[in-house]
């Protein structure tokens, strides 16, 4: 965490990390003080790696791709056009829109295949699977320990 927020912070972005607000499904947001300077504030509602990478990679494409614009992303169903840029560009960040097709083509159902890949990727597995789960490759009950959960910690 120190590490991306001093990335985030020389790349004049301010990166906030909160615990989820109750009775929302809010992973993540991407919004702009004052216009001029973007935050992206995430929350660790699954508590997993694969949706805190996607969760970020995704907000830094609305900081990216929609400048001046704020997003609050927990709309359910069918992304409109700006939240479909933004999976593009976290999509591409994290293993390519070419190289997922083909992953998901080959449709990889062992831990060895998927742990492979990963590795081919440059990602941890856990993320991987997460994609894999997204586009319904396995069953979102599959693979689940190749993800890190990962938890606030208590000060």
């Amino acid at each position: 965490v120190p590490e991306m927020k001093r990335l985030c912070g020389n790349a004049g972005v301010a990166l906030i990390f909160e615990p989820g607000f109750p009775k929302t499904k809010l992973f993540g947001s991407a919004r702009w003080i004052d216009g001029q300077r973007p935050v992206i504030q995430m929350s660790l509602r699954m508590k997993a790696n694969d949706h805190f990478w996607w969760t970020f990679f995704h907000e830094c494409g609305h900081i990216l791709l929609h400048e001046g614009r704020d997003f609050a992303d927990d709309q359910p169903g069918e992304p409109d056009a700006v939240e479909a840029e933004a999976n593009a560009f976290a999509t591409e960040i994290l293993v390519g829109r070419m190289r997922l097709e083909q992953i998901v083509s080959i449709a990889p159902k062992s831990k060895s295949k998927v742990r492979l890949l990963a590795e081919e990727l440059g990602i941890h597995p856990g993320i991987l699977v997460g994609m894999l789960q997204h586009h319904e490759v396995i069953e979102f009950r599959h693979m689940n320990d190749l993800k890190v959960k990962i938890e606030f910690k208590k000060p």
